[in-house]
């Protein structure tokens, strides 16, 4: 548990799956020696408070679909023609 301020540092996308938009997201973060760095997970709670830019990329379609093979959705780009 972190409490007060600390240092964040991420990746990740925004992209339509189903019915809504989902958040894919790699975070690094720490205060005071302690770390966490990684990729949430379902049933993670989090509570934080972040300025954020978040680049519009034109021209193609990004999508998340399932891989049998790695047993996860992973991010597809294509053009959308």
């Amino acid at each position: 548990t972190f409490t007060g301020p600390g240092e964040v540092l991420g990746v990740g996308t925004l992209y339509w799956h189903d019915a809504g938009s989902r958040l894919h997201i790699h975070t690094a973060i720490g205060k005071d020696g302690e770390n966490l760095v990684g990729c949430p997970r379902r049933d993670t709670k989090t509570s934080l408070i972040l300025e954020i830019t978040i680049l519009d990329i034109t021209g193609i379609e990004a999508t998340r679909q399932f891989d049998p093979g790695r047993g996860m959705k992973l991010l597809r780009l294509g053009t959308g023609a």
